[in-house]
């Protein structure tokens, strides 16, 4: 079975969906601009149609001929976050910029808007960066196999906190936050939904979209918990199944260590699977799969080893 992530548009797609919303989003990120108007704005975003299947991206809108912009909203960290904002820069260019693709073999210089790349996190800053360069983490001259040669690829993507943005952005930040803190009190349930709704309409949070389209996000919410019920379903199911071999092959083997080996491989199969089918981090597959802490390193290695 691979289990698809969910496809309807999330909180974020459907907020910013809204040109007013984009422009307020447009202008958190550039105060000085007086000029621009909604209807300046046009909506770049890539989707499955573009590129490869869960590479597609949260948000891309341009300004005229000289800027581009590409936002991710993410709820955990990860550094990885800007070597995919790079790739759906380049996706976005060749599938959004370049109406004749045969531009890029001409004497002609491209005319390319200017990027500006971002990551909307809605977890709390507490040391995180402001920005991540691509540069600095993946090929910084300790990290290279040649030292003595400096690296001419760089990428950068600044970073968006509660503390450091405004208007829908912010809003948007303390609503997820909110949601978050529901879920720990409630569990991951309509009620925790309906919770953080009511709690951020009396705070004036996202209020005109919440009473407007409560519905609709709730629906979407609903669906959410429904996929998440048949994943760990589907979970249960494969993991009762590995350990079954796995003991069936310890038992053939007829020790102590092929019933360990065997149940190391299957776990392996199943975080490989998850990532695999998910598009998750080897972190997130592992704690769906309710992988004690202190064994998370181990198998880290393990899955290290095989993508060697």
């Amino acid at each position: 079975m691979e289990i698809k992530p969910c496809n309807k548009d999330s909180l974020f797609k459907g907020l910013f969906s809204d040109p007013e919303n984009l422009l307020d989003l447009y202008r958190c990120l550039h105060p000085e601009d007086k000029k621009t108007r909604a209807e300046d704005i046009q909506t770049v975003t890539l989707d499955s149609v573009f590129v490869a299947q869960h590479l597609y991206n949260d948000l891309g809108f341009r300004i005229g001929q000289h800027l581009i912009v590409l936002v991710e909203a993410q709820s955990s960290w990860s550094p990885n976050i800007v070597f995919r904002a790079a790739y759906y820069l380049m996706q976005t260019y060749w599938n959004k910029c370049l109406p004749d693709r045969h531009q890029i073999y001409e004497n002609a210089l491209l005319r390319l808007p200017r990027p500006e790349l971002y990551m909307i996190y809605t977890g709390r800053k507490g040391r995180h960066p402001d920005h991540l360069s691509l540069k600095s983490l993946f090929f910084d001259a300790k990290k290279c196999d040649v030292e003595s040669q400096p690296c001419d690829l760089d990428a950068t993507i600044h970073i968006l906190y509660d503390k450091t943005s405004k208007g829908v952005t912010q809003e948007y930040i303390i609503f997820c936050q909110v949601l978050e803190q529901q879920f720990r009190i409630h569990g991951r349930n309509m009620k925790a939904v309906e919770e953080a709704i009511h709690i951020c309409q009396d705070k004036n949070i996202l209020k005109a979209y919440l009473e407007t389209r409560k519905a609709e996000l709730m629906d979407f919410m609903d669906y959410v918990f429904n996929q998440e019920a048949i994943t760990r379903d589907w979970v249960e199911h494969e993991c009762r199944k590995a350990v079954a071999k796995a003991e069936a092959k310890a038992e053939k083997r007829g020790e102590a260590r092929g019933r360990a080996e065997g149940k190391t491989e299957a776990q392996l199969a199943l975080i490989a699977n998850l990532m695999r089918s998910m598009s998750l981090t080897s972190d997130v597959a592992m704690e769906a799969l309710n992988i004690p802490l202190e064994e998370r390193a181990h198998y880290a290695e393990q899955l290290a080893r095989q993508n060697a």
